[in-house]
């Protein structure tokens, strides 16, 4: 039986980890990105026509019909703003990030946190002054704990909405560095824990998605020894099972 766990383990771990060519990936990721590209491109003649706070469907109407810009933002990423000059942030931030991808840019991953500060910050005011995360913590749709008092501080609203943009803006630099790398993703995973602790489950899928890209930052090598050491831990657990069992039996 344990011969048996070992090999169905090997086969698993060879499906999912042996070493494979990756150009037909590098060749998939240049020919899918120059296709997103010639579409932007293609779109920007149309693209207030289409997206625009007054183009083929108004936007004020689209947010009504959803039950507000809340719920309309998880249908359209238009919806988070009204501001004309929204939709031509987005339409910049798609060619910035499809450059990445063609490029094969491990920071197409690091640059949502500053693509996602300078929108907050150019979009609500709210982030702006620091107190964000005082309106958050009145909205049960967004915080589980509004009946706790502490939330409602000004002062700690201050701390945490400007501590969460420095974050942002500090990790797409700090991820690079070998001697920053594991203290930024560290400060990071506590941060997307208590994201995940204190907001409700709309945000907490964004925070499980992040934690699962960070192990895009971590070498090949740590890797194999964190899988090396949860091999020998499962193999030395089953191994006292089946000393167990036949003392026994």
């Amino acid at each position: 039986m344990p011969e048996l766990i070992k090999n169905v383990t090997k086969k698993i771990y060879d499906f999912w980890f042996a070493k494979e060519s990756t150009l037909s990936l590098g060749v998939f990721r240049i020919v899918f990105g120059l296709f997103i590209f010639k579409i932007l491109l293609l779109s920007y003649f149309h693209w207030n026509e289409y997206y625009g706070v007054n183009g083929i469907i108004f936007l004020d109407r689209f947010i009504n019909a959803r039950g507000g810009c809340f719920l309309a933002s998880f249908k359209s990423i238009f919806a988070l703003s009204n501001n004309p000059q929204f939709i031509w942030v987005i339409y910049g931030l798609g060619l910035v990030v499809t450059l990445c991808f063609i490029l094969g840019l491990g920071t197409r991953i690091a640059f949502i946190y500053p693509f996602s500060a300078i929108d907050k910050l150019y979009s609500d005011i709210a982030w702006r002054e620091g107190s964000i995360m005082y309106y958050i913590s009145l909205y049960d749709a967004w915080f589980r704990f509004t009946d706790v008092e502490l939330s409602h501080n000004y002062f700690l609203s201050l701390i945490t909405t400007y501590s969460s943009l420095i974050l942002k803006f500090l990790f797409p630099i700090l991820v690079w560095f070998k001697w920053t790398k594991y203290w930024i993703l560290s400060i990071m995973v506590l941060f997307h824990i208590s994201i995940a602790i204190v907001m409700n489950e709309f945000v907490l899928q964004f925070s499980v998605v992040m934690l699962i890209s960070y192990t895009l930052f971590v070498e090949s090598e740590t890797i194999k020894k964190l899988l090396y050491k949860f091999k020998s831990k499962y193999y030395f657990v089953s191994q006292k099972l089946v000393m167990q069992n036949k003392v026994n039996s």
